[in-house]
């Protein structure tokens, strides 16, 4: 039986504007001030950042593997083998840049990074100087944080590429190419973090805040005693990024790499703590938005390519192939 509604006015329902209370002039003008105050303050941080940096840049002879106008790519490539160990890898792969104006949601939101062009917006003079000029932090204190999402981290750019050069072909079925290319953006993240590690502190902490660099690395390196431990570091920080990517809840994530690696004990804990530092935004919007509009284009990309493809196992527990290929990946970076 159909329900049946009373028959009153639906005015009744809809508050009245008489109802509502209304900011004084005084109390609007008051938060007008407060909101551009924390803007000034925000832009303040920014600012003293840039400062702090820009006398590094003049210190060192540019390689000749810097891209002119990319934000603190001349200071990266001389603090940074990491770094230049992956501009290398990539240009000598056939890889190319684009002088150009990209912003950060499009290079983070389009297919763009299936070819093998990156391009960059050539920003960093203009960046520098607005952090410097008085009057533009002064009168357009939102400007600095404008010009920051125009900045693109070609290292992360860099290294989807060199992957896709090398890793096997992605699977046919929807679901274990959802699982490659979880394990694919494990994999560069796992570099970002790698990367802010070389970097240092504070060094590494003030980049992060500039926007040139995705993580900001921690002091890890201090308390490790050989190579072979960062790696395995790393090797537990990758795998534990993926299975944030596959959206497990984080005990499961405890519970699997602990029955993993629980013999790496207190540093098995940190690298769980840093993958899941992993941005919600990120993993939960970012990257799944993007599978779903571009996981069959990356499939018809590759589909040309001869050779097999690389299906990662649907059980947590199995992660065998997953380790050889992190262990290929980190050699190839130079660990």
């Amino acid at each position: 039986m159909k329900k049946k509604y009373p028959t009153t006015s639906m005015n009744e329902y809809i508050p009245q504007k008489k109802n509502c209370k209304k900011l004084t002039s005084s109390q609007s003008q008051h938060l007008k001030q407060l909101a551009l105050s924390l803007k000034k303050k925000r832009t303040h941080r920014l600012a003293l950042v840039l400062r702090g940096l820009t006398p590094l840049l003049a210190e060192k002879k540019p390689s000749p593997l810097t891209l002119p106008g990319q934000p603190m790519d001349s200071l990266l490539l001389s603090m940074s083998s990491l770094y230049s160990h992956s501009r290398a890898l990539f240009l000598h792969q056939g890889g190319t840049y684009l002088p150009s104006l990209i912003s950060s949601p499009r290079t983070l939101g389009s297919v763009a990074l299936l070819g093998q062009e990156i391009e960059y917006s050539p920003i960093e003079r203009e960046y520098l100087w607005a952090a410097q000029d008085t009057y533009q932090l002064r009168d357009r204190p939102d400007y600095l944080h404008e010009l920051r999402l125009w900045i693109s981290n070609v290292f992360h750019e860099q290294n989807h590429r060199v992957l896709w050069g090398i890793l096997p072909n992605p699977p046919k079925d929807p679901h274990a190419r959802r699982r490659y290319l979880n394990f694919v953006e494990s994999l560069v993240v796992a570099m970002d973090m790698a990367l802010g590690d070389e970097l240092g502190d504070p060094l590494s902490g003030l980049l992060h805040e500039g926007g040139v660099i995705y993580d900001p690395g921690t002091r890890i390196r201090e308390s490790i005693s050989n190579l072979r431990e960062y790696k395995n570091y790393l090797q537990t920080a990758t795998y534990a990024t993926y299975l944030y990517l596959e959206h497990f809840p984080h005990e499961e994530i405890h519970w699997i790499v602990k029955h993993l690696h629980g013999s790496m004990g207190s540093l098995m804990e940190r690298a769980l703590e840093r993958a899941l530092r992993l941005d919600e935004e990120f993993v939960f919007r970012t990257n799944p938005f993007w599978q779903e509009k571009h996981s069959e284009q990356v499939f018809q990309y590759f589909k040309k390519r001869t050779g097999e493809e690389l299906v990662i196992p649907d059980d947590p527990l199995d992660h065998c192939s997953i380790y050889l290929w992190t262990e290929k990946w980190l050699d190839l970076m130079g660990f």
